[in-house]
């Protein structure tokens, strides 16, 4: 949820969370707030107490989202990414169009990342027959050398 992977404790914490709001939209529902016509997403993000963006990617306090435009650093008709990122997908469909990519940029000395890491490969695993997984490899700058042989 909002970027992050939970595990199954958290899970269970999720959906009582989201019990607890049902009955709000209940209420909002039976006092006409929310219609048939109303697309409830928006309603929900539009919510002052609902966190619309992941603090990890866009921190709260006094800095302002930044937002960089990456079009001026493509090279006509090539994508930044193929050099950079690994892409894995089940070994049955090598051959088959992709229609979905999921991007994961993962940081391999935390234990962050390689979670992050071990739930994208769990999906493929899952039996995700049209998607595939694009993994950019990344690791702080003051790392110990030999924890960087796992990329290649």
């Amino acid at each position: 949820m909002n970027g992050l992977v939970f595990d199954s404790v958290e899970e269970e914490t999720l959906l009582n969370a989201m019990n607890d709001e049902l009955p709000k939209i209940q209420e909002q529902v039976y006092y006409g707030q929310i219609e048939s016509r109303t697309n409830v997403l928006d309603k929900l993000l539009s919510e002052s107490g609902l966190s619309r963006y992941n603090p990890q990617i866009i921190g709260g306090g006094k800095n302002k989202p930044r937002y960089v435009s990456l079009a001026s650093s493509t090279k006509s008709g090539e994508s930044m990414l193929d050099d950079d990122v690994n892409y894995l997908h089940s070994s049955e469909t090598s051959d088959d169009v992709k229609y979905v990519t999921h991007l994961l940029a993962v940081d391999v000395t935390t234990k962050k990342g390689m979670k992050l890491l071990h739930e994208g490969v769990r999906y493929l695993i899952g039996g995700s027959k049209s998607a595939r997984l694009g993994v950019l490899f990344s690791s702080s700058p003051n790392v110990d050398p030999y924890s960087l042989l796992f990329i290649k």
